[in-house]
């Protein structure tokens, strides 16, 4: 069952103030106001003025119960390499660390859950292949390392579908942007002309 943000933030916050407790909320703000809106909400905000209705149900909530919120950076160099020493990756584990950090920039890629589950299903795939396979035709499995990681991410935030697997990875490759945001500049450059 979902609730609203209104009633979650009610709930927690009913609970706040009856004991008297300091409570820190942390969440990714982005993927909840992705979520959509209940009828309710959605009627109230037909209902109000101009500047309230370009904010959604959580924000308003939000700068009500909390008050002020902050930024929490992901340390990705340490994340990885213990993700990297976790998984029990020797032979791959600077490739894999070189690929996510620069692969991690211009697809502006921070989830953290996700880029130790890609390392996952990586090490999953490589264990298929024997230590001489993979070394006979590294430059093969670095190169398919880096897409699969290309391909991963951008499937994990958007909605790539399969047809658009190799424009995605041919925009990475030659303008080094994330296949979200290529459509994007061009959809704007046709509203243009």
């Amino acid at each position: 069952m979902y609730y609203s943000s209104r009633t979650d933030f009610r709930i927690f916050f009913d609970y706040i103030l009856e004991n008297k407790l300091k409570i820190i909320f942390i969440g990714n703000t982005d993927e909840i106001k992705e979520k959509k809106l209940s009828n309710e909400d959605e009627e109230k905000n037909s209902e109000e003025d101009d500047n309230e209705s370009s904010k959604t149900e959580f924000d308003r909530i939000k700068e009500k119960v909390i008050g002020f919120d902050f930024l929490i950076e992901t340390e990705l160099e340490s994340a990885l390499a213990k993700f990297t020493t976790e998984l029990k990756l020797t032979d791959f584990k600077e490739i894999i660390n070189e690929s996510c950090l620069t692969i991690v920039k211009p697809l502006k890629f921070s989830n953290l859950r996700v880029i130790r589950q890609s390392i996952y299903y990586l090490k999953q795939i490589l264990n298929i292949f024997t230590p001489e396979e993979i070394k006979n035709n590294k430059s093969y499995f670095e190169t398919f390392i880096k897409y699969f990681l290309v391909i991963f991410f951008q499937k994990s935030t958007s909605n790539l579908a399969r047809e658009e697997v190799n424009k995605a990875i041919h925009i990475f490759r030659n303008k080094n942007l994330a296949y979200s945001e290529w459509k994007k500049m061009k959809e704007h450059v046709k509203c243009a002309i």
